[in-house]
């Protein structure tokens, strides 16, 4: 779709740009496996990948930068004879201020907000292996009593050790799961430990635990 953006990038109004994002949900939804209830900006945020709009922008300049051609659009000025990868650098970079000033925007995304407060924080861990699990805990959305219970789905929002059973419970603060989460510690330690050690060759052939 983006390698013709050329030619109806200028026709990008608000309401395409809302279709692009909405039909981008549909492969969020699947990429991270999480609930429908997940909310886009969530979704876009543990995936790492840009909003669809402004995707559309960044092949449309890209495209621009490497035919060589002259232009000023969306703060990303090139002109002929400028080097052509600083510029691909800078348009990477500029897109990333609309994406974070609507992250900090909405007041969707709360537990995402979290874990990334930041995008950049999300693109730095580029480790993070989405899937139905730990896509709950990134969104907030899972199978936590708290949340089931405001959809009526089960009879109380408590953990079985009396607290409200949320997402955050779950992961820090359950005494009934605290032997578990002092495994999960003591393992990712154990593995930031061996990656401070270790070469990128080295990491690929090891079997981290």
């Amino acid at each position: 779709m983006f390698c013709v953006v050329t030619a109806w990038g200028d026709l990008v109004t608000d309401t395409l740009a809302e279709k692009l994002v909405r039909m981008q949900r549909i492969a969020l939804l699947r990429i991270c496996r999480a609930y429908r209830t997940a909310s886009t900006a969530s979704l876009q945020i543990c995936t790492g990948l840009l909003p669809l709009d402004l995707e559309s922008i960044r092949w449309r300049l890209r495209a621009k930068i490497k035919r060589g051609a002259s232009f000023k659009l969306y703060g990303v000025a090139f002109w002929e004879g400028d080097n052509k990868r600083q510029a691909l650098e800078r348009v990477e970079t500029l897109l990333f201020d609309p994406w974070q000033e609507r992250w900090l925007a909405t007041s969707k995304g709360e537990a995402t907000k979290r874990f990334f407060p930041r995008i950049a924080n999300r693109i730095e861990k580029d480790f993070i292996e989405l899937d139905h699990y730990v896509s709950q805990f990134l969104t907030g959305h899972g199978d936590f009593s708290y949340r089931l219970h405001a959809f009526r789905l089960v009879v109380s929002p408590l953990c079985s050790c009396g607290a409200d059973e949320t997402d955050r419970h779950v992961l820090l603060v359950c005494e009934r799961l605290e032997a578990s989460s002092v495994e999960l510690r003591e393992c990712c330690q154990l593995v930031l430990n061996k990656l401070k050690t270790m070469s990128w060759s080295n990491f690929e052939k090891s079997s981290l635990p």
